[in-house]
């Protein structure tokens, strides 16, 4: 089964909207629950961290584009990101996600596209890494956002599809503990599961010092190229309570 400790699967099966408070149950990772009981996927391996913000931060990239050409635009290997950076685009859908392979309507749910059209010599397009360009054509990358704390990473290669499953558990005020587990079907080498885990890795920190030094406006100034950030504040909404905004008021005591 999937590795989810019981402080994430109470986290994580918490109450919702202050409008109408709701459950639900974890169905995003079920058919890799099943791919590892049959033994067509591995686990390949476990990383954990801490971040020093807000448990949305991770989820709010699925409305900033732009910060895919600017933080993950250099390769994500130490040492290699100020000569190669790559291209991205993404589309995101509110309210739908991946459930057993298939898009469903969910209103706890979001999910997120990301291509990668290359990778390049300090960033022109006109000096393509060789081969890259045909390689980022094979790869598709589909992220699910679960509830407020879970994401589900799905990449499919010509050699099988690769998964992480991402958990962010608040254990102070802006604190996260972060959990990644990889899984890869059996046809994918584990040597190669193993050093785009790295890769992974790498590439969560670049958005580190950002998330961790970002000030929230209620109210802010939009301007043309700038991502769906209202319709993420609007979903991410709905998982506050009727007492969060009071609690906000006060100092809190842990």
């Amino acid at each position: 089964m999937i590795h989810i400790t019981a402080s994430h699967a109470q986290l994580l099966r918490h109450r919702g909207s202050s409008a109408l408070a709701f459950r639900w149950e974890l169905e995003a990772g079920r058919d890799l629950e099943a791919s590892l009981a049959t033994g067509d996927s591995y686990v390949v391996v476990m990383r954990q961290t801490e971040f020093h913000q807000h448990c949305c931060e991770m989820h709010m990239n699925s409305a900033d584009p732009y910060h895919f050409q600017t933080l993950h635009a250099p390769l994500p290997i130490p040492g290699f990101g100020w000569m190669i950076k790559g291209m991205h685009s993404i589309k995101t859908t509110y309210g739908e996600g991946e459930i057993d392979g298939k898009v469903e309507k969910r209103r706890h749910l979001t999910i997120f596209r990301e291509k990668t059209s290359g990778m390049y010599f300090f960033g022109k397009k006109r000096w393509p890494l060789p081969f890259s360009e045909s390689i980022a054509a094979l790869i598709d990358t589909i992220v699910t956002f679960e509830g407020p704390n879970m994401m589900h990473f799905r990449l499919v290669t010509p050699l099988g599809t690769i998964r992480q499953v991402k958990t962010i558990l608040p254990i102070e005020p802006f604190k996260q503990q972060v959990e990644m587990y990889w899984y890869a079907d059996r046809s994918v080498p584990r040597i190669i599961a193993y050093l785009l885990s790295l890769i992974g890795k790498f590439a969560v920190e670049q958005d580190r010092q950002v998330w961790e030094n970002k000030i929230y406006w209620k109210n802010p100034v939009m301007v043309e190229g700038d991502g769906p950030f209202m319709d993420f504040f609007e979903w991410y909404n709905q998982f506050y309570s009727e007492s969060s905004a009071k609690i906000g008021q006060h100092q809190l005591e842990w």
